[in-house]
């Protein structure tokens, strides 16, 4: 995970959840618990940007804000959609 981080400019997008360290994955809810106690804010002030839509579906249940990561450009989706994370900026 360090190395993505170091690929894509993440290292001051904390905190870093990995599942292989917390031991649940998404989709499962408990994966977006872990996050959500480490970052220490509720549900509504999350975001979860992902490249699969039960991941996000998930997020959503939960109340938490979603963004689909797809080249495709899914105008089908439910959730907001952007092609790369550099299209991605605080509004």
């Amino acid at each position: 995970s360090r190395a993505i981080r170091d690929l894509y400019g993440l290292q001051g997008m904390k905190p870093w959840i990995v599942s292989a360290e917390s031991g649940v994955r998404k989709p499962d809810p408990a994966a977006f618990e872990v996050f959500r106690k480490a970052a220490e804010v509720p549900y509504q002030s999350c975001l979860v940007i992902d490249g699969t839509e039960n991941v996000l579906d998930s997020a959503a249940n939960l109340g938490m804000k979603t963004v689909l990561l797809s080249q495709k450009g899914k105008s089908s989706s439910v959730h907001p959609v952007i092609g790369k994370l550099s299209e991605f900026k605080r509004g």
